[in-house]
């Protein structure tokens, strides 16, 4: 017999799986560690955090400031329609607070505190009613399992199947003398056998729900060690999923505080990456016509100092060949090559435009011989006007598929903003009318049924997430409101919507 050769494991591997098993493996993180649940579920800082993507579920989390796997099984459980619509949550909150401020609850009967005091009095998972029935109400297991069946499958009343709706009265029936043998009173039984048959419309079993909580608080737990790397991982599977998916991404990596920067040719990889400054800056592939062989290849030369670092060798030919002329022309156009200080007003170009005109234009004379001396001329022109914003916003959507809001409203007036405590739209969730600022994308003239005129317009906040608003009593003789421009204003939320007025709304740029 012929034995398979062994491959010889690599000692990057080894490093790797040695990494691993002393910090990540499930036997050496901390369950319990508080760090965790306090930096996450209490603070908010829910990016990618498995079961709490919703805002909803985020709100309750941070209400509930769970602080055990249980507690988070039991925050998921209850997240679910039919406990929210009956106010469960309102109730497990309550609760919780109570006992964490060293009261008692009271429970209607010993037995009862024992199974739900994990989960401050509220049955939360389907083995709550099974233990619940065996210890109160005397079933055997067997039956507990049938009571199980019955509750979740509602059974009981239906007359679709005569013999399974007596053998699930059957079952009621010793639970409920069970239980009374044990001191329950008729009326806390009948009060006992609705809470639990209430309960069918949403119970987990528990090893569904604990096993969500423990892959919630990996989550966690990384977001909480690993924060740089979680969510470069986070931004990488999921910023190029549509532009939804992208602003979502972006709006939690803002919120924890990582600025996004443009991609630069320096200092962009294969994929998003956190940089120093709390700054975070996408992939080379997030831009169109950026493939993986330019990026190798860009890899491979850089660092980049200058134009002539950029296109040719030492010896004056033409370095490059997979990143062509539409991966430059592409990175131009986005403003890539910051690091570089080839563009302002004592640079090399004045503008991107310029550059762009210098580069791609030429891009065939300059890969010959006398390359270098053409591009001294071509730098030495001093005239060519800089894209306009909209034409660089319109690029910069066509590239990357978002809107670079840097583009449009300078940074330092969004930090300004923010300390005085004034959100973007993004944060509009009040009917009331409130102070919001916002970046117009399009719009269109439009009429009420009456035929007086108004504005319909769509547009973005921090985020980049797309929203509709009436400009009301906007007429095209008044005008004032423009394109990719940004504005502070009034905006009200109501069942038509977001709105705001002319005489509500000032210029920001």
């Amino acid at each position: 017999m012929v034995r398979p050769k062994i491959k010889k494991i690599q000692p990057e591997f080894v490093d790797v799986r040695q990494w691993f098993d002393t910090n990540l493996d499930a036997e050496v993180v901390d369950l319990t560690d508080q760090k965790v649940y306090e930096n996450v579920y209490h603070d908010g800082r829910f990016a990618a955090t498995f079961q709490f993507t919703e805002s909803g579920a985020q709100r309750f989390a941070r209400r509930a400031r769970p602080r055990s796997i249980m507690d988070i099984a039991a925050v998921t459980s209850i997240y679910r329609p039919g406990p929210l619509q009956a106010g469960v949550d309102e109730a497990y909150v309550r609760d919780k607070e109570f006992v964490e401020a060293g009261e008692t609850l009271t429970y209607e009967h010993p037995i009862i505190g024992d199974v739900l005091s994990a989960t401050y009095g509220h049955m939360c998972f389907q083995e709550h009613f099974m233990m619940i029935g065996n210890k109160l109400g005397g079933l055997s297991w067997d039956d507990c399992d049938k009571l199980r069946k019955i509750l979740v499958k509602k059974s009981i009343g239906s007359d679709v199947n005569e013999k399974k709706a007596a053998d699930a009265e059957i079952i009621r029936q010793r639970f409920m003398t069970g239980a009374m043998e044990r001191g329950m009173t008729q009326e806390g039984v009948d009060a006992l056998w609705e809470k639990m048959c209430f309960f069918n419309g949403y119970g987990f079993n528990a090893s569904h729900a604990v096993s969500y909580a423990l892959d919630s608080f990996m989550c966690a737990h990384l977001q909480t060690y690993h924060e740089a790397e979680w969510l470069s991982a986070y931004a990488e599977e999921y910023a190029s999923d549509g532009p939804k998916k992208r602003a979502r991404v972006l709006s939690d990596v803002r919120t924890l505080g990582y600025q996004l920067v443009p991609v630069d040719v320096n200092y962009a990889g294969r994929t998003w990456k956190i940089i120093p400054g709390k700054k975070m800056m996408p992939s080379f592939t997030t831009i169109k016509g950026i493939g993986d062989a330019a990026v190798s290849e860009i890899l491979a030369n850089r660092p980049y100092r200058t134009i002539y670092d950029l296109l040719w060798n030492d010896d004056g030919s033409w370095r490059h060949t997979k990143f062509n002329k539409r991966a430059m022309s592409n990175l131009i156009s986005i403003g890539a090559f910051d690091s570089m200080g080839l563009v302002g007003e004592h640079a090399m170009f004045t503008n991107y435009r310029h550059m762009h005109e210098a580069v791609i234009d030429h891009w065939d004379q300059l890969r010959k011989r006398k390359g270098r001396e053409l591009m001294a001329e071509l730098s030495a022109v001093r005239t060519v006007e800089d894209w306009t914003r909209e034409e660089k916003v319109v690029q910069y959507i066509e590239l990357v598929g978002s809107v670079d809001l840097d583009i449009i409203i300078d940074p330092d007036v969004v930090k300004r903003l923010q300390d005085k405590g004034i959100p973007s739209v993004d944060d509009a969730e009040s009917e009331d009318t409130t102070l919001r600022w916002f970046i117009v994308m399009s719009m269109i003239a439009a009429k009420t049924k009456k035929g007086k005129p108004y504005l319909k317009i769509t547009c973005v906040g921090e985020a980049g997430i797309e929203y509709k608003m009436n400009i009301w009593g906007w007429t095209p003789d008044r005008g004032g409101v423009q394109r990719f421009a940004a504005y502070l204003g009034d905006v009200e939320r109501s069942d038509w919507g977001l709105s705001c007025t002319p005489w509500k709304m000032k210029a920001l740029c």
